[in-house]
Formats: structure tokens, C-alpha cells, sequence
């Protein structure tokens, strides 16, 4: 959430400040609008309006902002800003004295005392974004001019000059239907009111993004402007600007803006937040609900979706919602081609779908009606497990093994631990369903599992456990995948390992953000393999529960806390990976899918602990 007021107007002087802080808002179709705090674009998939891409994936940038110029009394001013080689120009973030983006960006200017007010909405259900400019106060009539620049590219592929760029334009009622060389694509540009189009195509050369620069990716491009609209506002007065994947009836933009801005709930306070960023991952494509992995990377794993959805939805009451998603997933193990850009699945895939099946029976209960519905699929599951014909998975002497390289076999404590877990799961489930035989048989799979990891992994001298057993050769190394044998609601391990491993976890990995992937102290940390990840940290603040009790609520909350800018956190969103040392520069996607969801997941177990434990 960001919120800056006249007081604080330092923050948006400097650059280093207003640039760190970024606003991302995302429709149920999975397109975005996304820049800085100040709307100027410091990644490479920063746009106005970003739409998914359906044939090659991740984002394709649409419209990548707008100059917007006043005009009073002959002299310009330019109430945008932007990157260039060694210089920002303009600099028309030194005339903000306000701005937010709760619940949609609003920035207010002030050029003498001339009051202009630019809010930008996208809308939920159509690829199309709402620009609204209102003039608060000016003693004569002010002349806008809104200067759109179009990337019509994938995210992660610059633009640079083309010819073939300047294909020109068609006029539409209010604006310009602008249609590029790539086929198909194409955008509505048109105005409220009456306005000039005034055809003048130009590159822009050599904009900059920060963010990429510092990240070390591509970070310079070329923008078209196919020319610009023009328009004289009076005091009072107010113009919607409209680019759209489709043709809009510009006297119907006020009500649309007025009707999504209804939609949209004002955020108070970091839970508020956290439920926001938890629903922008959810979107709906050709009828069917799908969690999407994260930003700017939109695609559709199914492996990250059952690991994000209990706590995207269910911790914040969705549950048509995680049903939807649960149903989607369940019909692509069936037909494989169901979705667009959907990656191919994990070999752990199912036991993550039988784990959030299990997360949904603890939220709403009802064992019964849960077999019911997903039947086909937990028989399938606990088959193939029986008969030991898993893809990429093998059951041997330690016990579940992923397959690798020529079939290598590499058996990792966790995906013991999820194996177990989800046969456990589905055994139970089976016998209250009275599936006598199925849970017999998952329960079969389930103890062999078991056995093999308490003679192989667990070393009772050390009080500690392999993380994995790759050729024959145990390997302790301190890492995360330890964690999940004791936070599963079944546990794979001896119980009366899981202090002193989760003593080990919490001196070797914890930092305020997650846990590392490896120990500083290991020889082979460094910046690639020592990151820091979110994505364990409910199951984190599951183990704290579990040992100490109403003791660890503390931990628990200091987990959920620690991403509250309130708290020191510097960012507005909650990031793939952060490196590990500090000050934990974030890295990877910008926002993340189940990073968000473990943090969400982790207030909602502490809310049910303290309330079916605690209280009774």
C-alpha cells in the first residue's frame, strides 16, 4: 500500500524513494496495470495495461504509459517522468503533492494553482484501463495533452525502432483504433469527451528501467507515439481516457469508472493488504479459475497452485473460490490441454493437490463430500502409488524417490514427507467415504514410506535427518527440505526429532523474510545457492505451533509480521526470493504466488490456534 501526502513530500523528490515503491493491480483475467509509486516505469513489463500472452507466455505490454502535458497561459508542463541515459526527463514528479494507490493510483499535482487529479483503474472483468483527469481548480481553461506510448511487446523483449511500427492509425468515435504489425493485436485509444487527435508518430529512444538495470537484465528501449489527444478542461471538469482490447462507447466511460471504482474495497491496514496482493493471482480464463504463479511470469503451474491455494483462498474465506481452482486442476489431470500456458507438472503434483485437499477438509470438514468429489482423482493417485508407477517418481529401499538424469534415483526428505502425508490423507478420507480396500491400499504405500525414511534418514545420534540420499550417500546439509517431515499434519519422522531439527533450521536458515536454501556457514553458499525464500515460512510457523504451543504464537506472528512495512519491511509487495544477507535485496518474480500465500496462511493458523485451542 502506498500513501504519501504533502508532509512527506521529500519521499517523492527523491527518486531513490518514490522508484523503490511499486503498485500492481490486476483483473480476473490476469492482465495488469503496474509502474512506481510516481507512474514511472522501472521494469521492463511496467505498463498501463498489460494483457496475458497467451502464445508465449508471462505478459505481453499493450500500452506502456502516457506523457501527459499541461498547458496554461502558452508554457508547458510535463506531469510525467521517465528514464533516460544519465537524466530523468521530464521531471514531472516535482509537481505531486499527493498519492496513493488504495484502493486504485491516484496522483494529485499542483503547478501554481493549478489542482490536476490522475486516477488509473483497470477494469475486472474486460482487458481495458480507466485514466481519469480531473481538474480541482485552475483560474482559466487548462489544455491536456495525453501522449500514449505503445510497446505491443512480450514483457521480457525490448523494443527497439522499427518501421514497420508506424503503420498509422484508425479513427473511432472519441479516438484511434491503433493496430501494429503483429497480427491480431491491436488497441482502442478513445476520450469521454470530445477531444483532437493529433497524428504525430515519434519514437522515444532509449528509455530506461532501473530495477532491470540493477538486476542485470536488458534494460533500454525505443516507445512509439503514434501521436497525441488534446483537450481543453475548465475547473471542475473531468476526462476519462480509455485503452481497451476492444472498442468502448465513450459516453458510458463515466459510469464504467464509477461502477468499477464502487468494486473496488478501500485497504486498511496490513491484513487488509495482504488479502488484496492474495487476490491478485486468481483469474479466470474461457470459463475456468486459475491461480497464476506469480508476476511477471503469469503462467499456470498446477504444482504452485496447490501449494498457493489454501492460503489465497481458503484463509481468507474463498471457498467457492478454492473449489473452482480445485476443479480446474482436477479436469487437467484428466485432459492435459485445458489450459493456455499451463507448465507441465512436477512429479510432487499430486501429493500437493491431496495436501490442499487436506487443508480444505481442516477448514470446512465434511470427509465424505470431499471423496465424493474428487474420487477419480485420489483413486488414481493412491493406483499409481500401489503399483509404483508414478511419474518421476520412485518407491525403493529409501523410501520415494524423484527421478533425474537417465533415471537417476534421488530421495529427498521432502518429498517423503509430502508422499506419506498425502496417502495418510487419502487413507483416512477413504475409510470415512467407507473406501475399506482404497485405504487399506494407501495406507500400505504410506507405512513403507515411513519405514524406509526412519531406517535411512534419520540419524538418532545426531538428533538430525538426511535431506536427501543420492546414490547411496546420505547428505545433512541444513536446508529447508528438512522441514516439511515434521510441519506435515502427518509426520514421516520421529517426533522426537523435530526440536532439535527445528533448532538446527532456525540457527542455520531463519532471517527475517524466510528460510535460506543453505547455511552460510555451508562452503558452497553464495549468492545463487544461499537465497532466501518466503514459500516455507507457514509451514514454519505450523512446526512452531506444534512444539511449544500457545509459546510459539510469538514466533508465528513475528513470521507473519516481519513483511508489514510498518516494521521495517522495505518493500510494498512480497517477492519470490531475497538474498541472503542483509539488507535481503529481493530477487526473482516481484511478487509471488505461494510466498504471498504462506505469509496469509500463517494468520490464519495462528487465528484457528488461538481459537480452538486457547479459548477451549
Amino acid at each position: 500500500m502506498i500513501e504519501i501526502n504533502l508532509s512527506e513530500i521529500g519521499k517523492i523528490l527523491d527518486l531513490g524513494v518514490a522508484l523503490a515503491k511499486e503498485t500492481l493491480h490486476c483483473n480476473r483475467l490476469g492482465a495488469c496495470m503496474a509502474s512506481s509509486s510516481i507512474l514511472c516505469n522501472t521494469r521492463s513489463w511496467h505498463g498501463m495495461l498489460s494483457i496475458p500472452d497467451d502464445n508465449n507466455g508471462g505478459l505481453r505490454v499493450l500500452l506502456s504509459n502516457t506523457d501527459d502535458c499541461l498547458i496554461s497561459n502558452g508554457r508547458q508542463f510535463y506531469i510525467c517522468t521517465r528514464k533516460y541515459p544519465n537524466l530523468y526527463h521530464p521531471t514531472g514528479h516535482q509537481f505531486i503533492y499527493s498519492l496513493t494507490d488504495n484502493p486504485i493510483p491516484q496522483v494529485n499535482y499542483q503547478i501554481g494553482n493549478i489542482r490536476l487529479k490522475k486516477e488509473v483503474l483497470l477494469c475486472q472483468m474486460e482487458n481495458t484501463v480507466l485514466i481519469r483527469y480531473t481538474l480541482d481548480n485552475a483560474e482559466q481553461p487548462v489544455v491536456l495533452q495525453i501522449r500514449p506510448l505503445v510497446a505491443f511487446r512480450n514483457a521480457d523483449n525490448l523494443l527497439r525502432l522499427r518501421k514497420e511500427q508506424l503503420t498509422g492509425h484508425q479513427n473511432v468515435r472519441n479516438g484511434i483504433l491503433y493496430k501494429p504489425a503483429q497480427k491480431g493485436l491491436q488497441i482502442f485509444m478513445q476520450t469521454s469527451i470530445k477531444s483532437e487527435f493529433v497524428t504525430a508518430p515519434d519514437w522515444n529512444y532509449n528509455v530506461e528501467y532501473i530495477k532491470d538495470q540493477a538486476d542485470g537484465r536488458q534494460y533500454q528501449e525505443d516507445l512509439f507515439m503514434p501521436g497525441f489527444f488534446e483537450v481543453v478542461l475548465t475547473k471542475g471538469s473531468q476526462l476519462i481516457f480509455s485503452a481497451s482490447a476492444k472498442r468502448q462507447s465513450p459516453s458510458t466511460l463515466n459510469e464504467m469508472f464509477d461502477n468499477e471504482l464502487m468494486a473496488q474495497k478501500k485497504r486498511i491496514g496490513y491484513g487488509d493488504e495482504l488479502k488484496y496482493l492474495a487476490n491478485q493471482f486468481v483469474c479466470q480464463r474461457k470459463n475456468r479459475t486459475y491461480i497464476i504463479t506469480g508476476f511477471p511470469d503469469t503462467k499456470v503451474s498446477p504444482c504452485k497452485a496447490f501449494r498457493a491455494a489454501p492460503g489465497l483462498l481458503l484463509s481468507v474465506g474463498n471457498v467457492d473460490g478454492f473449489l473452482s481452482v480445485l476443479n480446474t486442476m482436477q479436469a487437467y489431470f484428466r485432459v492435459r490441454s485445458i489450459a493456455l500456458q499451463v507448465q507441465k507438472m512436477e512429479p510432487e503434483t499430486p501429493f500437493w493437490f491431496l495436501w490442499a485437499l487436506q487443508q480444505l477438509y481442516f477448514s470446512q470438514g465434511n470427509a465424505v463430500n470431499i471423496f465424493n468429489s474428487f474420487e477419480y482423482i485420489i483413486k488414481r493417485i493412491v493406483q499409481r502409488s500401489s503399483e509404483n508407477t508414478l511419474p518421476g517418481i520412485y518407491i525403493g529401499e529409501f523410501g520415494a524417490a524423484k527421478l533425474e538424469n537417465n533415471d537417476e534415483k534421488n530421495y529427498i526428505s521432502e518429498l517423503n514427507a509430502l508422499i506419506y502425508n498425502g496417502l495418510m490423507f487419502a487413507a483416512d478420507l477413504s475409510l470415512t467415504a467407507g473406501k475399506q480396500e482404497l485405504s487399506v491400499k494407501a495406507r500400505m504405500v504410506a507405512d513403507r514410506i515411513k519405514d524406509s525414511f526412519r531406517r535411512n534418514f534419520e540419524d538418532s545420534v545426531g538428533n538430525t535427518i538426511a535431506c536427501q540420499i543420492k546414490n547411496g550417500i546420505k547428505d545433512f546439509t541444513t536446508c529447508p527440505a528438512k522441514l516439511l517431515p515434521f510441519a506435515l499434519p502427518y509426520s514421516v519422522a520421529n517426533a522426537y526429532l523435530a526440536s532439535p531439527v527445528l533448532a538446527e533450521l532456525e540457527d542455520n536458515l531463519l532471517t527475517p523474510y524466510g528460510l535460506r536454501m543453505l547455511s552460510p556457514c555451508h562452503p558452497n553458499y553464495s549468492q545463487e545457492t544461499g537465497y532466501v525464500v518466503p514459500q516455507y515460512s507457514g509451514f514454519l510457523a505450523e512446526l512452531y505451533l506444534r512444539i511449544y504451543g500457545a509459546n510459539g504464537i510469538d514466533k508465528a506472528e513475528k513470521l507473519y509480521l516481519n513483511f508489514d512495512p510498518c516494521n521495517g519491511y522495505n518493500g510494498n509487495l512480497i517477492c519470490e526470493k531475497y538474498d541472503g544477507t542483509p539488507p535481503y535485496t529481493p530477487d526473482g518474480a516481484v511478487i509471488d504466488s505461494v510466498a504471498v500465500a504462506e505469509i496469509v496462511r500463517i494468520k490464519a493458523l495462528i487465528d484457528k490456534y488461538k481459537k480452538t485451542v486457547i479459548i477451549k
